[in-house]
C-alpha cells in the first residue's frame, strides 16, 4: 500500500483518515472523541509499535512463536501509514488511557479492510496487545498477581487462533470478547472465567430461608412461547398462543409464574409465602458471570476448584463487589442433554450444579459454531467423530432443536 501523505489537518479529521482506509464511514464514538485523542498523539509514544514491546508482550503471555511471528508481520503495516497509526493510537487511547470506549461502542468498530494490507485483520489483536501495560498497573493496585494475568490473557491467544481457524489468516474479529478481560472486570481462576456484571434479566430469584431450595420467577411482562421459551427464541416470529408472566410481591406474598428446573416456564400463576423465601438475585443485582473458555475439555472437578477459587478471589480484592450469585449462559446448559448423556458425564455434572432460566432470544448458533464451525446445513455428512457430535446430530435428525440457556448458583451462606 502507498503510504498516506497528509497534511496535520488531513490526518486530524477522523472521517478523511477511514475513508482513506476504505471504511464507509467512522462509528460515532471515534468521531466524539477523536480530536481529544490527536491532541495526544505522538509517534515515539506509540511504544506498542515497536519490536521491543512485541516480543516482550509475546513471552509474557507465552505465545508461541508462530503467534508472536503474526504480531511481528503486522507491524511494517502500521509504519507504512500514518493514518493507521493515528487510527490505533485513538482506539489505544479510548481503551487504555482515558477508557471512555464501552463494550457496546466497541462492537461497531468496523474491521480494517484487506485491502490496505494483508496484515489488516492484526489490527485488533494488536490493539489489545497494546493495553497490557494499562491492565497491569490495575492489577498492580489491586495487588493481584501477575500470573493471574498471564492467565487471563490467554485468551488473546485463542480468538486469534480460532479466526486463523475459521478464515485462514491471523487476526481477531471477535474483538468487543476482550473487552472485559482488558478492563479488569473477568479474570481466568483455573478451568473457569468469573466476570462482575449486573445481572441483565428481569427474573427474580429467591432463596429458601431454611432450606437448601432455590426459586426462579418470570418477571411481569416477560412474554413466552406455549413451549416455555422466550417469544423470539431461534428468532422466529413469535406464535399467536404466546403468554405474559405475571409478578407482584408484597410482605406477605410472592405471586408469580415459576421457572422450572429444565429452563422452561408454564402459564400457571402459583403463590409463595415471603416469609420463607428471600430474593437474593433481580435485574442488576451484582453477579459473577462464569464463562467457560475454548481450553479443553471441561472436566467437573476443575470447575468446582475454580468456584472455590473465586470466591476467595474475589473476597480479596474486590471485597467492595457484593456479588450475590454466580450466573451462566451457555449451551453446555441446555437441559435436553440430560435425555442424551449419562448422569456423571461433564457436561451433565457442570449443568447440575445451576438452576436453569430460558435467555431471550436464544438459539442454536452458538452450540454449532463451536462444535461444527458454524450451521449445520447437510446432517448426513456432518463430522461424528465425537460422542458429542454423535448426541449433537442424533437429537437434530429426530427433529429436535437445541437452545442456549441460563442457569444461576446461589452459593450457601
Amino acid at each position: 500500500m502507498s503510504e498516506l501523505r497528509q497534511d496535520f489537518s488531513a490526518l486530524s479529521d477522523c472521517g478523511k483518515i477511514v475513508s482513506n482506509l476504505g471504511i464507509a464511514a467512522p462509528p460515532e464514538d471515534w468521531l466524539r472523541d477523536w480530536m481529544a485523542s490527536q491532541a495526544s498523539f505522538r509517534l515515539e509514544d506509540c511504544f506498542f509499535l515497536q519490536e521491543r514491546y512485541i516480543r516482550a508482550a509475546c513471552r509474557l503471555l507465552h505465545m508461541t512463536l508462530e503467534v508472536e511471528q503474526a504480531f511481528l508481520s503486522a507491524l511494517p503495516m502500521f509504519q507504512n501509514s500514518a493514518a493507521l497509526q493515528r487510527l490505533i493510537w485513538h482506539c489505544h487511547h479510548a481503551l487504555f488511557v482515558n477508557r471512555t470506549a464501552t463494550l457496546a461502542e466497541i462492537a461497531t468498530w468496523p474491521d480494517i479492510p484487506r485491502s490496505v494490507s494483508d496484515t489488516a485483520d492484526m489490527f485488533y489483536a494488536v490493539l489489545f496487545l497494546s493495553g497490557i501495560s494499562a491492565l497491569q498497573e490495575i492489577y498492580k493496585q489491586r495487588q493481584i498477581s501477575e500470573s493471574v494475568l498471564v492467565e487471563t490473557l490467554t485468551d488473546l491467544a485463542l480468538w486469534m487462533q480460532h479466526h486463523h481457524d475459521t478464515l485462514g489468516v491471523w487476526g481477531l474479529s471477535d474483538k468487543e470478547k476482550l473487552f472485559p478481560h482488558f478492563n479488569g472486570t473477568l479474570f481466568s481462576l483455573g478451568r473457569l472465567q468469573f466476570e462482575m456484571q449486573a445481572f441483565p434479566y428481569d427474573f427474580h430469584i429467591f432463596h429458601h430461608r431454611r432450606q437448601k431450595q432455590v426459586l426462579i420467577l418470570a418477571g411481569n411482562g416477560m412474554h413466552f412461547r406455549p413451549d416455555g421459551y422466550f417469544a423470539d427464541s431461534w428468532g422466529m416470529k413469535p406464535p399467536e398462543k404466546c403468554w405474559s408472566a405475571p409478578f407482584e410481591a408484597t410482605d406477605a406474598v410472592i405471586h408469580g409464574i415459576e421457572v422450572f428446573p429444565a429452563g422452561r416456564v408454564v402459564p400457571r400463576t402459583m403463590d409463595f409465602a415471603a416469609e420463607a423465601w428471600e430474593e437474593v438475585v433481580c435485574k442488576s443485582t451484582p453477579v459473577l458471570f462464569v464463562h467457560i473458555p475454548s481450553s479443553g475439555p471441561l472436566i467437573y472437578p476443575q470447575c468446582i476448584t475454580s468456584l472455590n477459587r473465586s470466591k476467595e478471589f474475589f473476597a480479596r480484592y474486590f471485597p467492595e463487589f457484593a456479588w450475590r450469585a454466580y450466573a451462566c449462559i451457555s449451551w453446555f446448559l441446555d437441559a435436553q442433554f440430560v435425555d442424551h448423556m449419562p448422569a456423571d458425564s461433564n457436561i451433565i455434572r457442570f449443568q447440575q450444579m445451576f438452576r436453569l432460566f430460558p435467555v431471550p432470544g436464544a438459539d442454536d448458533s452458538q452450540m454449532l459454531h463451536w462444535v461444527f464451525g458454524g450451521p449445520v446445513k447437510d446432517l448426513e455428512r456432518a463430522p461424528r467423530d465425537t460422542g458429542l457430535r454423535r448426541v449433537i446430530l442424533g437429537h437434530m435428525e429426530r427433529g429436535g432443536r437445541w437452545i442456549t440457556t441460563g442457569g444461576v448458583l446461589v452459593p450457601d451462606k
